[in-house]
């Protein structure tokens, strides 16, 4: 049998990808966030916690057709390519997958990723 993998490692597996990836609660607060979205927004781990995370990208709303939106409101979970014209400002993202997650409380989170592909570094 193979010894399981603690969970530090495993959070470091998710600070260490590549990709953007952040943790919110129904309400789009940012609960965490990965070295890969403070390093394209710019900002550090303590200025994004608890921020909107449309916010933290500049925006004062949810992206029109936001994925995070749609997988709240019908518990599945949902992605979409958000353009300039679609987000509203959001300039570079390709695709963004939302899905809902239980911490060990049982409570609801969502979690989105930005595909890495389409973020232009500035």
């Amino acid at each position: 049998m193979r010894n399981p993998i603690d969970d530090t490692f495993k959070a470091q597996i998710l600070d260490n990808v590549p990709g953007i990836i952040a943790f919110h609660d129904l309400e789009h607060n940012i609960r965490w966030a990965n070295k890969a979205y403070q390093k394209a927004t710019r900002l550090s781990l303590k200025e994004i916690e608890g921020k909107k995370c449309y916010s933290v990208w500049g925006l004062s709303k949810p992206c029109r057709h936001c994925p995070v939106t749609t997988s709240i409101e019908t518990g599945e979970s949902a992605e979409a390519e958000l353009t300039p014209q679609k987000s509203g400002s959001l300039a570079g993202f390709t695709r963004i997958v939302a899905f809902k997650i239980f911490t060990a409380q049982r409570r609801e989170w969502e979690s989105h990723w930005c595909d890495r592909d389409g973020f232009r570094d500035q």
